[in-house]
């Protein structure tokens, strides 16, 4: 779990995919950066923030030694309608104190898009390190957000998705995620061996 203090959420779903991406994602995030001296990474679906809240934990912690602006977190969720209204304000409370734990401006490490992804993501620049696609689980936008994803990683990059092979989802959302995320990988020619799963969560490195 992020160790910021102060954090406010009621769902704990996060904590099945946390060791995994202790072990394999920072690491490979560290490297990354040391590699690049930047990391721009993109969330697709936030909810209340918790995913939000250890990518930039770390990213702001990756980078504590360097210039401002060298790390970016990327935040895209539509909360539709009012019942979704305190998702959202803790999702932006969570980053707004783990921003402040860091002592960096919440403009210059992360930005949050307040939409659908199928309107947000085609106005993105490419080049993302990192790509964790977990909003609407319907398989057509599933598809979407999968297609614009792979526009948007950069060469070398990752994309994550959840509830493909985690444990934990239901079967029909499963069933929803599975097909979306199979049809777009058709399309792009992305085969089965071109993948691997870690954890919980199937992950695609983009060749190049």
């Amino acid at each position: 779990m992020p160790k910021t203090q102060g954090l406010q959420y009621d769902a704990t779903w996060f904590m099945i995919h946390e060791p995994t991406w202790s072990e394999k994602l920072r690491p490979w995030l560290e490297k990354t950066f040391k590699q690049d001296k930047s990391l721009r990474l993109l969330e697709i679906g936030s909810y209340e923030g918790l995913s939000s809240s250890w990518l930039l934990e770390n990213l702001l912690d990756i980078a504590k030694d360097a210039l401002p602006g060298a790390v970016h977190l990327t935040c895209v969720d539509a909360w539709p309608g009012p019942e979704y209204k305190p998702l959202r304000d803790k999702c932006l409370h969570n980053l707004r104190t783990v921003s402040a734990a860091f002592g960096v401006t919440p403009d210059a490490c992360y930005r949050v898009y307040e939409a659908p992804s199928e309107e947000v993501l085609p106005t993105l620049p490419g080049q993302f390190h990192f790509i964790y696609v977990d909003g609407c689980h319907k398989a057509d936008a599933v598809y979407k957000d999968t297609i614009e994803a792979f526009r948007l990683v950069r060469p070398g990059g990752m994309i994550f998705w959840d509830d493909y092979c985690c444990a934990t989802t239901p079967k029909e959302e499963k069933d929803q995620v599975t097909a979306g995320v199979n049809r777009a990988f058709a399309e792009l020619g992305i085969k089965h061996e071109d993948v691997i799963e870690w954890g919980h969560d199937l992950v695609y490195r983009k060749k190049g």
